[in-house]
């Protein structure tokens, strides 16, 4: 991804927009962890959050109450005030976004991470650069 970036997105060539899938509905758990995103975001660590989620995975998928997990380990490690993440979790103030996010994967029969969209064209998998730089061009070209 940072070949891509440097090449489309920091170029201004290509927007990239990010949306956490999971199954938000049933799951508690990664609903929260989806909504933990935008809480971060509220205080510009939204990418923060991302990294530290991904890097983090072991300490926090299995615990009982994902949310106080976050406030506790993540928020003093990336520098976000605990208080206003647990209070945005408390909320919910995300919970719509992240089930339209849902419906919306669902429209578009994704159902796997990770899964690309390049002007409507799906990208499933890791797959090799070349076809990511080849759907790009080709979508640059329309």
């Amino acid at each position: 991804m940072p070949l891509l970036e440097k090449e489309y997105i920091e170029t201004g060539k290509v927007r990239f927009i990010y949306r956490p899938l999971g199954d938000f509905v049933k799951d508690r758990s990664s609903r929260l962890t989806a909504e933990s995103l935008y809480c971060a975001g509220e205080q510009g660590k939204f990418w923060e959050m991302h990294d530290w989620l991904y890097a983090n995975e072991a300490r926090w998928l299995n615990t009982d109450d994902v949310a106080a997990t976050f406030v506790s380990t993540a928020a003093p490690e990336i520098g976000l005030d605990g208080a206003r993440l647990s209070n945005c979790l408390n909320q919910e103030r995300y919970y719509s976004r992240v089930i339209s996010f849902v419906d919306d994967a669902t429209q578009r029969n994704i159902y796997s991470t990770p899964t690309f969209l390049v002007n409507g064209r799906l990208l499933e998998g890791a797959l090799p650069i070349e076809q990511f730089r080849a759907a790009i061009e080709e979508a640059l070209q329309k």
